[in-house]
C-alpha cells in the first residue's frame, strides 16, 4: 500500500471564512502567525485554490514545497515547521 502524499501551502489572508474552509481541507489541521497560516492537504494545488476560491474572500496561497526560513522567532518557526 502506498501513502497518500500531503501537500504543503502558505496561505495569506485575513478573512475567518477562508481559513475555515482551509481548516476543513487539512487532515491536520492549520497553524497561524504573523498573518499566516500553514496547512497540509490531500488535494493539488488547483483542487485547493479552487475550493478556497469559492468563498470568494481576497487570498494568496503558494503550495510550499522548498520552504526555509532565517531569523525566524518561535511563532515564524512553528507556523513553517508545521508543513515541513
Amino acid at each position: 500500500m502506498t501513502e497518500q502524499a500531503r501537500f504543503p501551502y502558505v496561505l495569506i489572508t485575513s478573512s475567518a471564512s477562508v481559513i475555515n474552509k482551509a481548516s476543513s481541507l487539512s487532515p491536520t489541521g492549520i497553524h497561524r502567525g504573523k498573518g499566516i497560516t500553514t496547512f497540509l492537504a490531500d488535494h493539488q494545488f488547483d483542487k485547493v485554490f479552487s475550493s478556497l476560491s469559492e468563498i470568494g474572500d481576497e487570498f494568496g496561497l503558494v503550495q510550499a514545497n522548498d520552504l526555509k526560513y532565517n531569523h525566524a522567532d518561535g511563532e515564524l518557526a512553528r507556523v513553517f515547521d508545521h508543513i515541513k
